[in-house]
């Protein structure tokens, strides 16, 4: 039978207790979370109700589903997909972008599409 070292020990002890450290916080900001909704909520709409717990927790995950935050798979990756294609491919992408919405925004600038607007509201003009 192999004996582990003091090391080993002590690193699953930090990691049992970092664990536990990590679900103390989370159970205060949920506490927290409740509370201060508890607090504001009712008093400033009267439609709301006084939440427990587990709804806090579920606003939670729903409010991190919905708006994200913190350190997510994507987070370092999102706009580095430039950095792979060559300067050549860069700029093709530019002048195709330029290409195709360039018309419409000198258009819009240049009146025209004020002129389409109001052919299209005329009375008696095809819809």
């Amino acid at each position: 039978m192999k004996r582990y070292s003091g090391k080993r020990r002590r690193a699953g002890a930090v990691m049992a207790l970092k664990g536990v450290v990590w679900l103390a916080l989370g159970a205060l900001l949920v506490a927290l979370v409740m509370m201060l909704w508890n607090w504001l909520m009712p008093s400033l709409f009267a439609g709301a109700r006084v939440i427990d717990y587990w709804q806090t927790l579920g606003l939670i995950v729903l409010c991190r589903v919905l708006f994200g935050g913190g350190s997510g798979r994507w987070k370092g990756r999102r706009h580095h997909h430039h950095h792979a294609i060559s300067e050549e491919e860069r700029e093709q992408f530019k002048r195709r972008f330029k290409d195709r919405f360039n018309d419409r925004f000198n258009d819009r600038f240049n009146g025209k599409c004020d002129a389409r607007a109001d052919a299209a509201n005329t009375p008696g003009s095809p819809q």
